[in-house]
Order: structure tokens, then C-alpha cells, then sequence
């Protein structure tokens, strides 16, 4: 009887790690443990820098030359094609689109920067928790 508990053990173990390297080898630093943690500490800082950035000094900039409207469509559009670097041309810069616009509606509707980063690092990590759950999963394996 111990025969299959061991072979469901090692599938477990190898889709785990199939899952693990599915999600993770695709980002910038990779599926190692290391990566994982140089990954997990950029979704914290990059929302800090990118709304500064984004919705802060560009929002500002195009809103005093050509109005909120521009500036709120006009933002968004240049947070999107930034990410193009990141993850290539295709569907998810329509996401990409949407979440800048939803954090430099959130910026001018408020009036703070800080709202605007808090939002972004939320949506950070909703995306990020089953990444981690996965990751931690994977770790913690013999």
C-alpha cells in the first residue's frame, strides 16, 4: 500500500514544480528562490515608483498642457506601452491600460498620490498571493 502514496507523492511533487516553473520562470529573475525574492520585493517597489512616475510627474505634466482628459487617457497609454518591455506586445496591455487608468482616475478623483500607489500595490498583491502560495509550496518540498 505504500507503493502509490509514494508514486502520488512524486506527481504531486513534479506538478507542483511544473506549477512553480510555469509561473515564476516567465518573470524577470526567474524560478529560483532568489528570483522569487527579487521578484516578490519589485511588485512592492515598482508601484511606488511607477505611480510617482506615471500618475504623479506625467498626470501633472499632461493635465497642465492639455487638460485632465488627455492626461487621464494619455497616462494610461504610456503606462501600458512602458510594460512592453517587460511582457511583449499583446492582450494584456489592454489590462496594462485599464489599471493605469484606474490609477490616474484614482489620483485625480483624490487628489493624493498616495491612493493611487496604495491601489497599485493591492492589485499587486492579488496577483501575487498565489504566486507566493505556490512558491512557499514548492520550497518547502524534500
Amino acid at each position: 500500500m505504500a507503493l502509490p502514496s509514494i508514486a502520488s507523492s512524486q506527481e504531486l511533487s513534479q506538478t507542483l514544480a511544473s506549477m512553480h516553473n510555469d509561473i515564476w520562470s516567465g518573470l524577470a529573475y526567474g524560478a529560483s528562490l532568489i528570483g522569487v525574492v527579487c521578484e516578490s520585493l519589485t511588485s512592492f517597489v515598482s508601484p511606488v515608483l511607477e505611480e510617482m512616475l506615471f500618475s504623479g510627474l506625467l498626470a501633472n505634466r499632461l493635465s497642465k498642457s492639455f487638460g485632465v482628459s488627455v492626461a487621464v487617457l494619455g497616462t494610461p497609454v504610456c503606462f501600458a506601452l512602458i510594460h512592453v518591455v517587460q511582457f511583449g506586445i499583446g492582450p494584456h496591455l489592454i489590462t496594462l491600460f485599464l489599471a493605469g487608468l484606474t490609477y490616474t482616475t484614482i489620483r485625480f478623483r483624490s487628489g493624493s498620490l498616495r491612493m493611487a500607489v496604495f491601489s497599485h500595490l493591492a492589485i499587486n498583491c492579488v496577483i501575487f498571493v498565489p504566486k507566493w502560495a505556490v512558491a512557499v509550496m514548492h520550497f518547502r518540498q524534500p
